[in-house]
């Protein structure tokens, strides 16, 4: 069975992340260009701690309960404009979630499984 790490580790880990993130600015490597080397699967949790991540840099809010109606809005427009800028990926566009949304996700589901 794994242990957890020591809290002598914890202070190295802090260190080596402070070391490297004033190696990376030096250099003038934005953290979506260090992020964006690693190779990640995602989940819901990911992706809400991302998105959670920019909301505390546009809002200064640390808890997406903490967001408005309207910073809602702008963050699913945001991540919907990111997803489009790369037709690469194979993401169609995803709507945000609503009872027409269902609705319509339901009447799509139905004409797909009675031709």
């Amino acid at each position: 069975m794994e242990t957890k790490r020591t809290g002598q580790q914890r202070k190295s880990f802090e260190v080596f992340c402070k070391e490297l993130a004033n190696a990376l600015n030096e250099k003038g490597i934005t953290q979506g260009k260090f992020a964006s080397c690693f190779e990640v699967d995602n989940t819901q949790q990911s992706v809400k701690s991302v998105l959670r991540e920019a909301g505390l840099i546009k809002y200064l809010k640390k808890s997406t309960a903490d967001w408005t109606t309207i910073e809602i809005q702008e963050m699913y427009d945001e991540t919907m404009r990111v997803v489009a800028m790369h037709p690469e990926w194979g993401v169609e566009h995803i709507g945000f979630p609503s009872q027409e949304e269902q609705y319509y996700k339901s009447l799509k589901y139905y004409d797909q499984t009675n031709p």
